[in-house]
């Protein structure tokens, strides 16, 4: 598989290849499986360089088992997998029900072959694609026609948690976690295999059986549940669908000995009771999505959990710590502080340069995941320091593929940061003359605001020449990539419109009303929406906005700012503006929710922008009344 095309291949040789260019209105779909009776392979691998089509060393391909599933890996290495296909979907991309609006995914798993196939849904419009990068990460795309250009719309791994084995053997992965808590924990009866490693954050060597926990009694053994699972990898899993629900499951497992965990669930032909008789590989949680997972303890083990919730975070610590011998944690404990001690006296002297966000001097040296606080007496709030370095690192030097949009000020960018978390970077152009005083305008301004409508500013870089923003991430990009486009308005019932009508009204009021500063955004318009992942409405871009004293009314600019057909006429015109300013482009993002159309693409009765065409239209339905 080159980065466009999918190859069958058998004994080396290409018996089949589709291609598919991306202005093609015939899309072959996709599969990915074996042929039983040929031993075929339909798989997917990817070029060795970004300019080298190469064959390269990562390859997803269908792992066959008793219960078949999905794998990316690098040579014989396992990175990522999809899971079994249980339910109607791979038990590891709880994302795939809301792919559906467009994607057909069929499973077959018969006598003469095991695969998969991704085809468009009829009538869509939408143009899919799916490769295996140089990186290794596997990424599925639609088509911009506008942009001229492949998006990337969903990429596997997801997180820190899907990475294959992160806890290793009988451990089990929680991406929840916070960035100071480790996301790896031993399931139940069981302990570090190396305590040394798990307090060094390192789980990949896994878990093993406590002293005493080996036994199996087939009348006593219990099992603990572990919810939204992504059940474990099935090379020991065996597959009975003549056992029907879960006590049924639970009992066949309780009588066999080898049996060291089980899973039931599904409906008509997708049910099935799942044994795992091995060790239990590549375990994790999500928040949604997953099934439940038995996992098989003695009688004394469960009953430390049965009359009590899910531990907390502190207390499994607690239970690592005192796994670990207290000569290591001695060693340990006076290499940290040392090291400790000799990194603060060096960032004491670095903070001191860098101590707001716009400090001439270079502060590259300072470590790119600690966060520095800035000067309280300048910015009067905690606002974060990020390190130019981090920033290159998480959009992988400000690629292309990781582009999100473009203003008059820069380019925009999608990042990950080394701990998982997604953000959004605003790079200021270089060559930005203007945008210079919209970066300070923004670092000061929304470092002040916190409102659950407002897009969360989490810190700035500042490197010599350059000047970023970093926000968090908001995965549904701007309102007018929903309502300006058919398929994706079709997602937005009147229910959801008027939410974000709602959520739009709450930070607004928030900005002119109810913060300690009384706010003008002043280029209020739908691209500035941002919405996440629960679609909820986001103000952004303040680089234009103006602070009012509590009993001002209005201002005045000869420089007028903004986007054309958004601002009301007196600031147009006379470069008078107020919160009224806000209300009126408010009320033109209003009638392109309810209409679907763009403010200033109208050429019809001779009207030149929607509000032309909404009060023509108003008094033709008036004149109709009489």
């Amino acid at each position: 598989m080159d980065s466009g095309n999918l190859v069958l291949f058998h004994d080396e040789k290409i018996v089949w290849e589709s291609f598919h260019h991306p202005t093609d209105t015939t899309i072959p779909y996709l599969k990915i499986g074996v042929d039983k009776k040929t031993n075929m392979n339909w798989f997917l691998t990817s070029w060795k360089s970004r300019e080298d089509p190469g064959t390269g060393e990562f390859m997803l391909k269908m792992d066959l088992t008793e219960l078949p599933e999905v794998i990316l890996q690098k040579g014989q290495k396992r990175l990522w997998r999809t899971g079994p296909w249980i339910g109607g979907r791979w038990i590891g991309i709880p994302m795939m029900k809301r792919m559906n609006f467009f994607l057909d995914t069929i499973y077959v798993n018969n006598q003469y072959e095991v695969s998969v196939t991704n085809t468009i849904k009829d009538g869509s419009l939408i143009l899919e694609r799916m490769v295996v990068n140089e990186s290794g990460v596997l990424q599925r795309m639609t088509w911009h026609e506008s942009d001229n250009q492949w998006f990337v719309f969903r990429s596997f791994p997801t997180d820190r948690c899907d990475n294959y084995g992160k806890c290793g053997s009988y451990g089990y992965c929680d991406p929840q976690f916070t960035e100071e808590e480790f996301e790896c924990t031993c399931l139940p009866g069981f302990e570090p295999l190396v305590p040394r490693d798990w307090f060094l954050r390192d789980g990949s060597d896994g878990c093993l059986r406590k002293k005493g926990q080996a036994a199996c009694d087939t009348n006593r053994d219990g099992f603990f549940k572990l919810v939204k699972a992504k059940l474990p990898a099935t090379g020991v899993a065996r597959v009975d669908r003549s056992i029907v629900g879960v006590d049924a499951c639970g009992e066949a497992c309780r009588k066999n000995c080898t049996c060291t965990a089980y899973a039931s669930g599904g409906e008509g032909e997708g049910s099935a009771c799942v044994t795992w008789h091995g060790e239990l590989v590549d375990i994790r949680v999500f928040t949604n999505g997953g099934w439940d997972l038995y996992v098989r303890v003695n009688e004394l083990e469960l009953a430390k959990y049965s009359n009590r919730p899910r531990s907390s975070r502190a207390k499994r610590k607690r239970v690592t710590y005192i796994a670990i011998s207290i000569s290591t944690i001695l060693v340990i404990s006076l290499f940290v502080l040392c090291w400790s001690f000799i990194v603060k006296r060096r960032k004491e002297r670095k903070i001191k340069e860098c101590e707001t966000c716009f400090a001439p001097t270079n502060c590259s040296s300072i470590s790119d995941e600690r966060i520095v606080t800035f000067d309280e007496s300048k910015i009067n709030t905690n606002l974060h320091l990020f390190d130019f370095n981090t920033i290159v690192k998480a959009t992988s030097n400000f690629s292309i593929s990781n582009t999100l949009g473009e203003g008059g000020f820069g380019k925009v960018y999608k990042g990950q940061l080394r701990n998982g978390k997604i953000i959004a970077v605003k790079r200021l152009a270089t060559n930005s003359k203007q945008g210079g005083e919209e970066f300070k305008n923004e670092v000061f301004l929304i470092a002040k605001l916190q409102h659950i409508n407002l897009v969360k500013l989490l810190g700035c870089c500042v490197q010599q020449h350059e000047k970023m923003l970093i926000y968090e991430y908001m995965p549904n990009k701007g309102l007018d990539s929903f309502i300006f486009d058919k398929d994706m308005g079709a997602l937005l019932k009147w229910e959801k419109r008027f939410g974000i009508i709602l959520g739009i009204t709450r930070g607004l009021m928030y900005l002119h009303q109810d913060s300690r500063l009384r706010v003008v955004h002043r280029d209020l318009k739908a691209s500035n929406i941002l919405l996440d992942n629960r679609m909820n409405p986001k103000i952004s871009d303040f680089g234009m906005a103006r602070i009012f004293e509590r009993n001002q009314m209005e201002a005045n600019t000869k420089r007028i700012v903004g986007t054309y057909g958004y601002m009301s006429p007196e600031y147009a015109m006379r470069g008078l503006f107020s919160i009224k300013s806000d209300v009126f482009s408010f009320g033109v993002i209003l009638l392109e929710l309810i209409t679907g159309r763009k403010n200033n693409s109208y050429h019809e009765d001779n009207t030149i922008n929607l509000i032309g065409y909404v009060s023509n239209n108003l008094i033709i339905e008036k004149l109709n009344l009489y």
